[in-house]
């Protein structure tokens, strides 16, 4: 029995049966990952692997010597484009997370899905800036989700106003759990001192000016830290967890 054609009966179905297996399937495929990664991309993943087996097992819904009705072909029209956004939309939104991005246009998205496997009391939420602020620049972001035995990981850096940074500042000493300064970075004979914790050996490795800059510890997890590391001297922001 061909999907396109019953051949013992001579009824032809109509090709949507066919692109709804093959796109069904390639979902199924390319989002097995995806699905292991984020509860609600399984929901999808399930979705479309049933539409596939009834679109493989129930041939007479795309009989084409089928008398349908105008209301049934709206219908059927409707309930297909708004299927494939959401099960095809859905599940290729998550490959814009994981990797490095320097777009602040996609930062809202990616941080919203990144934090879908987590619930909305997790610290988390409150660590990752829900919002970028005006003056941005050398944005950088990287969203890794967790996988199997391997953490997840996640870091957002940028340089902003001074000002903006203080505000910053002062939140983390208010909902910090450790406080970390460095001193000079050089000494009186104008020797580099090497930084005082890993934090500003990060900052320094990222090419910024750790001469009296800050990290507060704001979350202390089994696998990870959610960090903050300021400088308001230069403007520098870096959110690492």
């Amino acid at each position: 029995m061909s999907i396109l054609r019953d051949r013992k009966r001579g009824t032809q179905y109509s090709a949507w049966r066919l692109i709804d297996i093959l796109l069904m399937l390639g979902v199924c495929f390319c989002g097995s990952l995806s699905a292991l990664l984020y509860r609600w991309v399984m929901l999808l993943w399930v979705l479309a692997a049933f539409w596939a087996a009834a679109a493989f097992a129930l041939p007479r819904l795309y009989d084409k010597g089928c008398d349908r009705t105008a209301a049934f072909r709206i219908g059927t029209g409707i309930l297909r484009a708004v299927g494939y956004l959401v099960i095809v939309g859905g599940v290729a939104l998550t490959f814009c997370v994981s990797g490095r991005s320097q777009s602040k246009l996609t930062y809202p998205l990616r941080r919203a899905v990144f934090l879908s496997s987590y619930s909305r009391a997790s610290d988390l939420q409150r660590c990752l800036p829900e919002q970028l602020p005006d003056r941005c620049e050398q944005f950088t972001s990287q969203f890794t989700p967790k996988f199997a035995q391997g953490a997840a990981a996640a870091q957002v850096r940028f340089y902003t106003d001074s000002a903006t940074v203080a505000e910053y500042k002062a939140y983390a000493q208010a909902h910090c759990k450790k406080h970390l300064e460095n001193g000079p970075a050089f000494d009186e004979t104008g020797s580099r001192l090497d930084p005082t914790s890993k934090w500003f050996a990060m900052m320094q490795k990222d090419g910024a000016d750790i001469d009296g800059a800050d990290a507060y510890i704001l979350y202390e997890g089994y696998e990870n830290d959610a960090v903050w590391m300021l400088n308001e001297k230069t403007g520098y922001f870096c959110m690492y967890w």
